[in-house]
């Protein structure tokens, strides 16, 4: 039960610490979004179709089955296992704004979406300020889901190790598969 006080003490303070305005509402619901599980694919779906040929498509297939993997397992078995209720429905005092927030907390899906995809990409290319952005990109994120009041510290923890470790899986053993299958007939390098 320490563990889970800790988690909740965690929240609180992140919480608070950020004044609760327009402005921030606005910006994590944008954070938010961008990372949203059945919006992020669209445009990962749409460059993997555009640069089939070229290796930064196969980058985006990587993580859109890395995504998909993570997102399936999470909604449908972890979620159910765990069955914590998020932080608005926990704390009276909590009243959240995004709407789309419903189940489990448990670990955190969107966690899990933008960790494993920018695990990809972070393994798939070289450059510094790239890897920097996109991990900004992913500490907003995680931040925006406990400021909306939708997941505990812990819940974001668990979905961007999830996210962390179905990254790497797929960007190690995916190659092998896609170029020995679609090699020839792609010309992927």
């Amino acid at each position: 039960m320490l563990f889970l006080e800790l988690d909740q003490l965690l929240f609180e303070n992140i919480y608070q610490a950020i004044p609760h305005n327009l402005f921030f509402d606005w910006l994590f619901l944008f954070f938010s979004w961008l990372a949203y599980p059945k919006i992020i694919w669209i445009p990962l779906v749409i460059g993997f179709l555009i640069f089939i040929r070229q290796h930064k498509g196969w980058i985006m297939f990587e993580a859109v089955i890395a995504m998909g993997v993570g997102v399936i397992a999470n909604e449908y078995i972890l979620k159910s296992i765990f069955a914590r209720i998020r932080p608005f429905e926990f704390y009276e005092s909590i009243q959240t704004i995004d709407t789309t927030a419903n189940g489990f907390s448990f670990p955190s899906s969107h966690a899990l979406v933008v960790f494993s995809f920018i695990t990809v990409v972070i393994l798939s290319t070289k450059s510094k300020k790239i890897h920097a952005a996109l991990i900004v990109f992913a500490l907003l994120v995680s931040i925006s889901r406990i400021y909306l009041g939708v997941h505990f510290p812990v819940d974001i923890i668990a979905g961007a190790i999830f996210g962390i470790l179905l990254g790497f899986l797929a960007s190690k053993f995916l190659p092998r598969f896609y170029k020995r299958v679609f090699h020839k007939r792609l010309k992927v390098k």
